[in-house]
């Protein structure tokens, strides 16, 4: 697709069709993303004020958790929204007990996730008609499931190791290969309901502020991270002729766009999107681009990208500009307007939209407070006393498990501690052992006040004292990521 860039395992912006084998790695780790989208009936961009567009923002961004975030407590209609998707598609015992024992399926139903996720209210360019618009998939649930089978895959179907990632896959007869298209199907409903829950919300906050309602009968809610059985023509080089198939058809950052199919293309955040109608072109086994493309890595994006310009580019639009976005600025992604130049073959142009608030997850932001649409709590603020809990939680894991956490944080400050937790949190995404990178998540998110399992200490609790060790003959330590 026009808007490919580097990817894990596969570059994003890959199609590919196959009779007999799936690649979990190719479907991607966050199974299901996609678009959703709805226009606001009667609600045009001149009826919204300043402060109309600030209090847009303000409620949903407190009605909507974002980045690693979790409702308080399930939406109304979430537990028989995921006895629905359950019954429409049959997880394995593997994916239905964690449904049933995990509590976190439920309580991110309707939540939004980083990166490139987003929530926004744009405006037609031509009517100025407004719409509610968000990009999200399958969070947590989708993300562990698509691990766990990229590890059976490597395990006990074809192990294949790509440049960035592995490749490993699945014939889609065999038992895992089955199981997988299973939980598989089971997430993307996940995510298509998540996208309409967070959408439901969106809704509410807009009729609460305008009082106008959604024309639910133009409602966009489309996947760009999936896999599915399609009915397919395709030339075939060995017998030279046109022919049909049943194909597994997995789309890596591309939208279905079978011959009248809406679909959206997104920018970045200070861009727009377009609203689109599929061509049905063969050639791309009906499909297009799931948005602008990557210019620049994030962490290239960080480094070249001034704070100033940043800002600069986001400006008349109601949103966060905090640098831990900075890395989403228009400036790290390519020219919209070319990627739908380069792909009018496969899709023609219905609406283009441009934003007017944004709201992104990143994981500075502060908690807020609780109300019926679910909103949060207070943030307390972070204490020295959570501070000595993560010292003598990294103590005891030098002391029981020989991790040098201890070591790397003995004599930090309160803030030194902190930054330095952050730093090591950024760090854990290089990291490649699975232990260090959940000991990184466990130790920085209990600096950030959360609730790990596992890292609670009672409330007579005071930190033990710890001595220091210094060895006659030092031996080297290999510090597993540390």
């Amino acid at each position: 697709m026009p808007d490919v860039h580097m990817g894990k395992g596969v570059a994003i912006g890959a199609v590919f069709a196959s009779e007999k084998y799936v690649c979990p790695n190719a479907v991607g780790v966050d199974i299901g993303c996609g678009m959703c989208a709805v226009p606001i009936e009667g609600l045009y961009k001149d009826d919204l004020s300043d402060e109309d567009l600030h209090r847009l923002q303000s409620l949903i961004k407190a009605r909507i958790p974002t980045s690693f975030d979790s409702h308080d407590a399930q939406l109304p209609w979430a537990k028989e929204t995921l006895k629905d998707i359950t019954r429409e598609h049959h997880p394995t015992d593997y994916l239905a007990k964690r449904i049933e024992k995990e509590p976190k399926i439920g309580l991110q139903l309707g939540t939004l996730g980083g990166g490139n996720h987003f929530l926004e209210v744009v405006y037609s360019e031509g009517d100025g008609q407004v719409w509610c618009m968000l990009h999200s998939g399958s969070r947590n649930v989708g993300n562990t499931t698509a691990s766990f089978y990229d590890r059976v895959a490597g395990e006990r179907g074809v192990a294949l190791r790509g440049l960035h990632g592995s490749l490993n896959y699945l014939d889609v007869e065999s038992k895992d290969g089955r199981s997988y298209l299973k939980d598989m199907q089971w997430c993307q409903a996940y995510a298509r309901e998540n996208r309409r829950s967070m959408l439901e919300l969106m809704i509410a906050t807009i009729e609460e502020v305008t009082g106008k309602k959604a024309d639910l009968s133009r409602a966009v809610n489309a996947h760009h991270n999936f896999c599915q059985c399609e009915k397919c023509s395709f030339y075939d080089s060995r017998s030279q002729q046109v022919q049909e198939k049943t194909l597994w058809v997995t789309r890596k950052g591309a939208t279905s766009a079978r011959e009248g199919e809406y679909g959206i293309i997104p920018g970045s955040m200070g861009v727009g999107s377009y609203i689109v109608k599929g061509r049905g072109a063969r050639g791309s086994w009906q499909s297009c681009s799931h948005g602008a493309g990557r210019t620049m890595s994030r962490t290239a994006a960080k480094k070249v990208i001034a704070q100033e310009a940043f800002e600069a580019s986001m400006k008349g639009i109601v949103c966060d500009t905090h640098p831990a976005v900075r890395d989403e600025a228009p400036q790290a992604y390519k020219d919209l307007g070319q990627v739908l130049k380069n792909q009018a073959d496969l899709v023609e142009v219905e609406y283009r939209l441009l934003p007017l608030v944004n709201v992104k997850g990143f994981e500075e932001k502060s908690c807020r407070p609780l109300d019926g649409l679910g909103q949060r709590s207070a943030d307390q603020g972070r204490s020295t006393e959570l501070v000595e809990v993560v010292m003598s939680i990294a103590d005891m894991k030098l002391k029981v498990g020989g991790s040098m956490v201890a070591k790397h944080f003995e004599g930090a400050s309160t803030t030194d501690l902190i930054g330095k937790m952050k730093a090591r949190f950024e760090q854990c995404r290089i990291i490649k052992t699975r232990a260090s990178r959940i000991q990184s998540c466990e130790l920085y998110l209990c600096c950030l006040g959360k609730k790990p399992i596992n890292m609670e200490a009672p409330a007579t609790w005071k930190a033990p004292q710890r001595t220091r060790r210094t060895p006659k003959k030092p031996v080297p330590r290999t510090f597993n990521g540390w």
